[in-house]
C-alpha cells in the first residue's frame, strides 16, 4: 500500500472484470489487452499508478502507468487494459507498490520489477528492471508485500525480512539510514501471519495476533517505544487482538479478531473513520487506535493514502476518508 492510491477494496469492486472491454485478442501494443471472455482474475492488488491481477492458472497481468516498467512487459508503454507479464513465470500471490510489484512464484522464489532506485527490487543492486528479476538471496519466501520504496516478505515460519530505503527505519532491523538492495531480517524474532508495508512505515500482525509496527509515520506506537527500539518492531497501543493491519502512507487501520475497525495517523480528511475530521494541517494527527464509527464487523479491509475501505459478512463495502476524486465510491 502506498502513497495517494485509492483504497484496494474500493478497487476490487471498480476492477473485478478488469479485463472487460471490446478487445478481441491478447495483444502486445499500447490500449490493447485480453479478451474479457478468456480471463477472469482470482485477486487483484492496486498501487499508486498501476494495477495487477492474478488469474487462476497463476498468470500476471498488468495494467496503468508505466514510466518504470511497473507492468513488467520489458518497456515504458503505458497501458489502459491488462498486459501479460514478460516471460512464462507464473505467481500464487502478487503484491503492487508504489512504482514496482513483487510476486511469488509458483516454482518457489520471489521476483520484483520496475523502480528500483532505493533497492526495493531486492534484486541485490539499485538498476531498475523492466522485466521480473528475482530477489537476491537464499531465503524462501511464502508472501511479499510491496510499499512506497520497500518491499517485506514472510518465511513460512512466519519471519520476516524487508529491503529497500530504510532512512526512517521502515526495515525494521533497528537502526537507520543504511538502505539494503537484499533482504534483511526484521529484528525482534517477531512471528508474522501477515504483513503491509505503507509509504515510511510498515506492520504485521503476529501469530498471536498482536500488531507492531515500524518506521516513521502512523505506526500506532508510543514515542518512547520508537525511540527505545530504534525502528525494531514495537507494539501497537491498546493491546487490541488484530486479524488485520494495513498500513497507508498517512495512517494505519487494522481489523480485530471480532471484526471492529480500528484506524490511527492522520486525520486530516476523515481517514480515521471516527465520525469528525481534524482539518489543520498535519497536527491532527492521533498516534493510538481510534475505533471507526461503525456497528458494522468487517471481515477485510484495506488502506490508501487517507481512505479506506472493509467489506462486511455479508459483502458490502463501506469506505471512508479522502473523496476529492469519488474515492469513497
Amino acid at each position: 500500500m502506498v502513497r495517494m492510491n485509492t483504497a484496494r477494496l474500493c478497487a476490487l469492486l471498480a476492477l473485478a472484470c478488469a479485463a472487460c472491454g471490446d478487445s478481441t485478442g491478447p495483444g502486445t501494443g499500447p490500449g490493447t489487452g485480453p479478451d474479457p471472455d478468456r480471463v477472469r482474475f482470482k485477486l487483484v492488488d492496486v498501487g499508486s499508478y498501476t494495477s495487477c491481477g492474478l488469474t487462476g492458472d497463476g498468470v500476471v497481468y498488468c495494467w496503468g502507468k508505466n514510466g518504470a516498467g511497473q507492468l513488467g512487459r520489458g518497456d515504458t508503454v503505458s497501458s489502459p487494459r491488462p498486459r501479460p507479464l514478460s516471460g512464462n513465470l507464473r505467481f500464487t500471490q502478487i503484491s503492487v507498490g508504489d512504482e514496482h510489484a513483487c510476486g511469488i512464484a509458483s516454482g518457489g522464489g520471489t521476483y520484483c520489477w520496475g523502480k528500483n532506485e532505493h533497492g526495493q527490487l531486492g534484486s541485490g543492486g539499485t538498476a531498475p528492471t523492466l522485466v521480473p528479476v528475482r530477489v537476491a538471496g537464499a531465503e524462501v519466501f511464502d508472501r511479499v508485500a510491496a510499499g512506497g520504496f520497500n518491499t517485506c516478505a514472510l518465511r513460512a515460519d512466519g519471519a520476516a525480512f524487508c529491503w529497500g530505503r530504510n532512512e526512517s527505519g521502515t526495515l525494521g532491523t533497528g537502526t537507520r539510514g543504511a538502505e539494503s538492495a537484499s533482504p534483511v531480517a526484521v529484528a525482534g524474532g517477531l512471528r508474522f501471519q501477515s504483513l503491509s508495508v505503507g509509504g515510511g512505515h510498515a506492520c504485521g500482525v503476529t501469530l498471536e495476533n498482536l500488531a507492531y509496527c515500524w518506521g516513521q509515520g502512523p505506526t500506532g506506537a508510543t514515542v518512547r517505544d520508537i525511540e527505545a527500539n530504534g525502528s525494531a518492531p514495537v507494539p501497537v497501543q491498546g493491546g487490541l487482538s488484530f486479524s488485520v493491519v494495513r498500513a497507508g502512507e498517512f495512517m494505519t487501520c487494522g481489523l480485530t479478531t471480532e471484526g471492529a475497525a480500528y484506524c490511527w495517523g492522520f486525520d486530516g480528511s476523515g481517514g480515521l473513520g471516527r465520525g469528525t475530521t481534524y482539518d489543520r494541517g498535519f497536527g491532527g494527527e492521533f498516534p493510538a487506535p481510534q475505533k471507526v464509527a461503525s456497528a458494522q464487523r468487517y471481515v477485510s479491509l484495506s488502506t490508501g493514502g487517507q481512505q479506506s475501505c472493509a467489506v462486511t459478512e455479508q459483502g458490502a463495502a463501506f469506505c471512508w476518508g479522502w473523496n476529492m476524486y469519488g474515492n469513497l465510491g
